[in-house]
């Protein structure tokens, strides 16, 4: 089997396993919200630290060719189209490191609210110990009546 054969395997497998995870409409939307606002945070960060975007270009061309030989061309435009709209929005909110380190907390939060209100089951469960920072909520479930 060729090294490109396994690579597209494996990003098969590893795409389906994830799917396990996001099959409720309003979980699913709502990660098409955080996980870019997220992303705008990340590259928010980089762009204080290195003071160019020239290292968050670099960092997503090398992104966008590791998928060329897994991806779908659909998939791969799509992809493109976002983390184009990514880099201009983190340059037309020119974040400070608060409001970057925000971005990417609020985002995992509301990911995290997502699974529980959703009633799914993260992905990072599989691989992590709880799958979820956790200390909200054993405090939300103490307070919230279903």
């Amino acid at each position: 089997m060729s090294n490109s054969t396994s690579v597209v395997d494996g990003f098969t497998e590893l795409s389906a396993h994830f799917g396990q995870y996001h099959q409720d409409p309003t979980n699913v939307f709502l990660h098409f919200v955080t996980t870019p606002a997220g992303l705008i945070g990340v590259i928010s960060i980089m762009h204080i630290v290195f003071k160019s975007y020239s290292s968050v270009l670099c960092l997503i061309a090398v992104y966008l060719l590791s998928l060329l030989p897994t991806v779908p061309n659909g998939v791969f435009v799509g992809t493109l189209g976002l983390c184009g709209f990514i880099v201009y929005a983190a340059r037309q909110l020119k974040l400070k490191l608060s409001g970057a380190c925000l971005f990417i907390v609020i985002s995992y939060l509301v990911q995290d609210l997502s699974h529980l209100g959703t009633g799914e089951k993260t992905f990072q469960s599989t691989y992590s110990n709880g799958g979820h920072v956790g200390l909200y909520e054993q405090h939300l479930s103490a307070h919230l009546i279903i």
